[in-house]
């Protein structure tokens, strides 16, 4: 059982240490504008801004559609929703030069 929760212990200090090193490089200040994100769930929202910085924990403000939305999160999953929301553009981009998407 020892080996088991050392395992353990030393698998929640390298999480420790990837969300600090992620909030090293995203860098969160209040006041700090995101633009449009797309969430782990395909929803995007728009306008993404920072409003407050606790430790590790960052709250967002953006809207989905005409409602305002909140979003508790922390760095690592701001990451993520950058990577996707560049993955979907990309996307974008590549079917609409192949003629797959209209452009508007």
């Amino acid at each position: 059982m020892e080996i088991y929760y050392a395992r353990e212990l030393l698998r929640h200090e390298q999480e420790q240490r990837d969300l600090a090193a992620a909030h090293e490089r995203v860098n969160p200040q209040p006041g700090q504008r995101l633009g449009a994100l797309i969430w782990h769930d395909g929803k995007r929202s728009v306008a993404c801004e920072i409003s407050h910085v606790d430790g590790l924990s960052v709250t967002l403000i953006g809207r989905r559609g005409s409602k305002r939305v909140t979003v508790c999160a922390n760095a690592q999953y701001i990451e993520a929703a950058q990577k996707n929301t560049r993955q979907r553009q990309e996307t974008l981009t590549a079917g609409r030069g192949a003629g797959l998407f209209p452009a508007f």
